[in-house]
C-alpha cells in the first residue's frame, strides 16, 4: 500500500483486494526507479557508517549526511532540504576532501525522476527545492 499512499496499514499476509483504497496516488514507478538506482550504486547495498556533515556558511535549512564505504570506497553526501515549503540554498566547500577516493564526482537529484550530472568544481552551490534530496557521489 505504500506505493499507493494507503492510509490504512496493510498486512503482507492478511490484506486482500477488498482492503485497497482509492487514493489517486501511484508512486510505483518512482519507487522502482529508486530501487534500480540503489542496486546500481554499491554505497547503498549495505548499512555503511553515516555521519553528520557540516555545510559551508551560507547554507540554509539543509541537513548534510555523509555515507562512507571505507577509506577509498564509494561515498555519498546526502543533502536534504528540511523545509517542505521553501527552497534552501546549500554550499559545500572542498568537495574532494568531503568525498575521498576516485576522481569523478556527480550530482544526483532525486525528485519525480532520478537524474545525474558531473560536478567539476571544488565548491558546490545551488538551491534545493522544498523537501528535496540531492546527493553528491563518488564511486
Amino acid at each position: 500500500g505504500f506505493e499507493f499512499a494507503f492510509r490504512k496499514k496493510t498486512n503482507v499476509v492478511r490484506t486482500t483486494v477488498d482492503d485497497w483504497e482509492e487514493t489517486g496516488t501511484d508512486l510505483s514507478s518512482f519507487i522502482g526507479a529508486v530501487n534500480s538506482f540503489k542496486n546500481a550504486n554499491s554505497i547503498f547495498w549495505r548499512e555503511y557508517a553515516t555521519y553528520p556533515f557540516e555545510l559551508a556558511e551560507g547554507s540554509g535549512d539543509v541537513a548534510g549526511v555523509i555515507k562512507l564505504a571505507g577509506k577509498n570506497g564509494p561515498c555519498a553526501l546526502m543533502l536534504i532540504n528540511r523545509s517542505s515549503n521553501n527552497s534552501q540554498h546549500v554550499v559545500v566547500d572542498n568537495i574532494s576532501q568531503a568525498l575521498p577516493g576516485g576522481p569523478s564526482i556527480r550530482l544526483v537529484v532525486v525528485d519525480e525522476q532520478i537524474r545525474s550530472e558531473p560536478v567539476t568544481t571544488e565548491r558546490f552551490e545551488d538551491d534545493i527545492p522544498p523537501s528535496g534530496l540531492w546527493l553528491l557521489m563518488r564511486d
